[in-house]
């Protein structure tokens, strides 16, 4: 497996034509030591890892997963596919996903002794394109539901169990990709943002109203968006016609421009005084390179940089998820092709608090879902992850059930 970390340069990546393209990234040079790889000043191990070349020119990886165990949610009376998932502040785990045969939008709740309980929402949104969820201070549940012609749709599930949802947004058929990403502030407010000719701040108001900001130019390049609170500072990046970029809203204050970041398709996470970001660069002409970078958030100035993986240009999607345990390590997960087929991988990469060392590890292989619905949340006895594969769903967790 070829795997790379250590100093990097943030590029930019633009996309014409609907393809993605590099504009100038680099990385360091790498010294690969049966399944190590080492740059720099870092080390990521995988048990089994490899690295090989793909005869069509782009990079074969092989899979050699292991550390997880992995629970088809069938088992548990949940079946569907196109999830979110979330943990409450008391370690239970919330996820929502699509359940054609139950109504539409289907619920889960994981208790912290293991178990799963099933609950039908009655909410049928639609076919929706992009899912995420978000839980509030009172283990309220929130989600935002994102489709191909820029429509938004809000739901919310109560603790007493009552759910209600509602359209936001623009009218549909605005410019957009269908991605949105919701997060809750300290005061059980939710923010959502959203691709409609250009990124869209949605914010609801206790009289249940909304209201909406463009967050820069109403660009329809601008697509891909991801949020999260810094305190009182809300913080969004998403993908740009030139690579990727990044917000701040302080407190009473407006949006303004904070920094670049070098790909797309990035996720946000936040702990005090920084900001983590995860995202796609291509690297031309071999493969796409899944990207870390920690930022400081006074000033944007970037701390540590890292690829962490690379997959074959041709049908590497590898859309990330990023999330900050309450130890300061950082967890990513994200799916990147194998070959040039559909076949991929899904894998997890951890950072000690304060370190500059990875490890990461192949949680499954022959993932065929590549687009981004697979889940990560971390919890006091570590990372969870909800993926896709095949139309069914797969709880993962390290170690024991």
């Amino acid at each position: 497996m070829l795997l790379v970390v250590g100093s990097a340069v943030l590029g930019a990546c633009g996309d014409a034509g609907g393809s993605d393209t590099d504009d100038g990234g680099s990385t360091n040079g790498t010294a690969v030591t049966g399944g190590e790889t080492t740059s720099g000043n870092s080390t990521v191990t995988e048990p089994g890892g490899s690295a090989s070349t793909d005869p069509t020119g782009g990079v074969g990886l092989v899979c050699d997963p292991g550390g997880w165990m992995l629970t088809p949610l069938a088992d548990h009376g949940i079946a569907g596919r196109a999830s979110g998932l979330t943990a409450d502040a008391a370690g239970a785990l919330h996820l929502a996903y699509y359940n054609p045969s139950a109504g539409g939008l289907g619920y889960a709740r994981r208790s912290t002794d293991g178990s799963w309980t099933t609950e039908a929402s009655g909410i049928d949104p639609g076919a929706w394109r992009h899912l995420t969820i978000a839980a509030d201070a009172v283990s309220g549940i929130h989600i935002a539901l994102g489709y191909e012609d820029s429509k938004q749709v809000y739901a919310a599930r109560d603790p007493g169990g009552l759910w209600q949802s509602e359209e936001i947004g623009d009218p549909p058929g605005l410019s957009g990709d269908g991605t949105s990403m919701i997060a809750m502030d300290g005061a059980g407010t939710p923010h959502v943002v959203y691709a409609a000719n250009g990124i869209v701040h949605a914010e609801r108001a206790l009289d249940d109203s909304w209201t909406l900001t463009p967050i820069g130019a109403n660009a329809p390049g601008d697509v891909q968006p991801t949020i999260a609170v810094d305190g009182e500072t809300l913080r969004v990046c998403h993908r740009q016609q030139d690579g990727g970029l990044c917000w701040q809203r302080p407190p009473g204050g407006a949006w303004m421009e904070t920094q670049p970041i070098g790909g797309y398709r990035p996720a946000l996470a936040i702990a005090p005084g920084r900001m983590f970001v995860s995202y796609v660069q291509p690297n031309i002409p071999l493969a796409v390179d899944v990207k870390f970078a920690e930022l400081s958030t006074a000033d944007g100035t970037p701390i540590a940089q890292a690829t962490l993986d690379s997959g074959p240009v041709e049908g590497a999607w590898a859309w990330s998820r990023i999330a900050v345990d309450t130890a300061g390590a950082v967890h990513v997960v994200w799916v990147v092709s194998l070959d040039m087929s559909t076949a991929a991988a899904l894998r997890h990469a951890r950072r000690n608090p304060g370190g500059d060392t990875w490890v990461t590890t192949t949680i499954a292989c022959d993932v065929h879902e590549l687009i981004p619905f697979n889940g990560l949340a971390v919890t006091a006895d570590g990372p969870h992850v909800v993926y896709e594969d095949g139309g069914q769903l797969t709880y993962a967790r390290p170690g024991g059930p």
